[in-house]
């Protein structure tokens, strides 16, 4: 940035992500520099314990992503450089490299200026969780089964929630039916996957024992591959690897098996019949059954070509027609349904499956299916400055998830910490509550849900004054089931606030150009924002408002006395759209208009 402060790197530690950099006070507004902010904005990159200040400066706070280094009484003079801040971060192994690191130079409570920079630095070595497998006999004293222990040994260090093994090398199938101990359960499985599931995540450092498995179809010279997948409760996969395995070469399948394919979101699959029978027969039925009680067959199966279905709440059957049968060694998909899951019950659906021929059963088996809809799109969520009421904000909801439903309830949680809610009131037919400590907002309807793809206002909460930006979490509800929750940021005012620059008298009105001219991308502070400096010669009643090209008010300071002096006011101008605006400055015999430009 021209004229703006500068942060330059001017050390980096050789084989790890740890700098120091050095800030050069360049600013043409001559401001001393008392506070040096960083932040990343990259997935997989963390700020490592513990960032170092120089000398003079302290670091008031850091998280994961953020570091603040302030001084009250060594600042960065007009001029002047100061080197030797210094942290280090842990980069992930899917994070983007270069990344970028933002910072700002504030002066007193004044944002002077903000830029960016791009770091380089290889991956934080890492170790990864650990599968150990254990061979065991079957039932029959023989076969290729296992037990698997799952170790969570990965850093930086998570709770797992899920594994899945997959079968790498084909025509190798996995036997029916895969187990889990508690609290672990099988989520879903196939031929050639299995998935496990956990309510109680493993913690960093714990083992969890009694995952068993068996395998058929073993080729000829007994080796196979599998691989294996970990994730954690955040849904990140932490660790994927490959295990090969030796088993003694088994016999041809003695039976069929069906393969699962979800084909959306919203409990849709497509099952590929295999024509594996001992027999040798061929397949002219399929035959499903829903055994678990919690869902229905929803309206119309599909078949494949040539083959004909009919279907009940809970059973689908399909037959032959002038396709032909499915012949052994053959493979057939197509046989695709959908189903509707009973409110209030389980996820996994259960079905029997049976292959028949001319009405006899060949084969039969269970599968599971799961059928807890995921939402495709989401709700959304704005927000405006009620009127006349600095700390209050509307909240509009649309309602714009897929699979749809209505939303019955909204909530709103203060993520901010030290921020309380003062007063909420809901719309018509919605009722509303509150509390702090941590500051929360509900409301709630039994008779006015807000309808899918309709819009929804009036949900106004107020907020304790506070110069802070108010980080908030909103989630949709219906009948207390979470349909989307996000974040997002808001402001009791469109202010910073007015800050007095120095006590030199100035010789008369002045209203200066804005800097940075143009503005309005949005940071990871959260504040598309400008200043605006003005001077004042002698005690005056001062009024600053914003007017977009047409003419229209659309932000005004309160009019206020000041004393002689310098003044400087932050504007934030999130709630505006691009485009060319005007300034004007007003007082007893001064008026001056300038213009700024908003670019998105």
């Amino acid at each position: 940035q021209q004229g703006c402060d500068t942060v330059r790197i001017i050390e980096k530690a050789p084989d790890d992500c740890c700098f120091a950099f050095e800030v050069l006070n360049r600013n043409t507004s001559n401001h001393p520099i008392y506070d040096l902010h960083f932040k990343i904005d990259a997935p997989g990159v963390t700020v490592r314990p513990t960032p170092l200040p120089p000398a003079g400066w302290t670091v008031t706070s850091f998280t994961s992503t953020e570091v603040n280094f302030e001084t009250t009484s060594s600042p960065i003079p007009p001029g002047g450089n100061l080197s030797a801040f210094k942290f280090c971060f842990d980069v992930g192994p899917n994070a983007p490299i270069p990344f970028m690191l933002y910072w700002r130079t504030t002066g007193k409570g004044l944002v002077i200026c903000r830029d960016s920079m791009r770091i380089v630095c290889e991956p934080t070595p890492q170790s990864c969780d650990v599968l150990k497998l254990k061979p065991v006999p079957d039932a029959a004293g023989q076969g290729c089964c296992f037990e698997a222990t799952l170790s969570n040994l990965h850093s930086p260090p998570t709770p797992l929630s899920t594994w899945e093994l997959k079968v790498l090398t084909g025509g190798v199938t996995i036997r029916p039916t895969p187990s889990a101990s508690s609290p672990w359960t099988v989520a879903s499985w196939s031929s050639t996957q299995i998935l496990f599931t956990t309510n109680s995540p493993l913690p960093p450092g714990g083992s969890q024992p009694g995952f068993a498995f068996c395998f058929d179809n073993i080729p000829s010279g007994g080796m196979f591959v599998i691989e294996w997948t970990s994730t954690d409760v955040s849904g990140v996969v932490v660790c994927k690897d490959t295990i090969r395995l030796q088993c003694p070469p088994g016999p041809t399948q003695e039976c069929d098996s069906v393969m699962v394919k979800p084909i959306s979101n919203d409990c849709c699959y497509d099952l590929t019949v295999k024509n594996r029978n001992i027999t040798q027969s061929a397949l002219n039925d399929f035959h499903l059954k829903i055994i678990s009680g919690n869902a229905t067959v929803r309206p119309t199966p599909l078949a494949p070509a040539g083959w004909n279905v009919s279907f009940t709440s809970t059973g689908i059957n399909y037959v032959t027609g002038t396709a032909g049968p499915i012949y052994p060694g053959d493979d057939l998909s197509g046989f695709k349904f959908c189903l509707d899951r009973i409110t209030g019950t389980g996820g996994l659906i259960k079905l029997l499956w049976q292959t028949t021929k001319d009405k006899e059963v060949i084969c039969e088996d269970t599968i599971l299916v799961d059928c807890t809809p995921v939402p495709q799109q989401c709700d959304r969520v704005s927000s405006k400055i009620k009127s006349q009421e600095k700390c209050c904000h509307e909240f509009i909801v649309a309602n714009l998830h897929i699979p749809p439903s209505p939303i019955t309830d909204f909530h709103i949680n203060v993520l901010t910490t030290g921020v309380n809610i003062s007063n909420v009131s809901g719309p018509s037919g919605w009722t509303s509550s509150y509390g702090n400590g941590p500051a929360h907002a509900d409301f709630v309807t039994s008779s006015m849900p807000i309808p899918t793809s309709s819009s929804q206002g009036g949900f106004v909460v107020c907020f304790e004054p506070t110069k802070q930006l108010i980080k908030i979490e909103w989630i949709t509800t219906l009948n207390d089931k979470v349909i989307c929750k996000d974040t997002m940021t808001v402001m009791c005012d469109t202010t910073t606030g007015v800050i007095r620059l120095d006590d030199a008298v100035p010789t008369e009105f002045g209203l200066n150009q804005n800097y940075p001219n143009p503005f309005g991308e949005a940071t990871p502070w959260g504040l598309p924002a400008t200043t605006i400096e003005f001077a004042v010669p002698k005690r005056a009643l001062v009024t600053l408002e914003v007017f977009n090209s047409a003419g229209q008010l659309v932000w005004a300071l309160e009019p206020k006395a000041y004393r002689p002096g310098k003044y400087a006011v932050t504007i934030n101008a999130q709630e505006l759209p691009s485009g060319t605006y005007y300034y004007r400055l007003s007082t007893e015999g001064f008026t001056r208009t300038m213009p700024m430009v908003i670019l998105r």
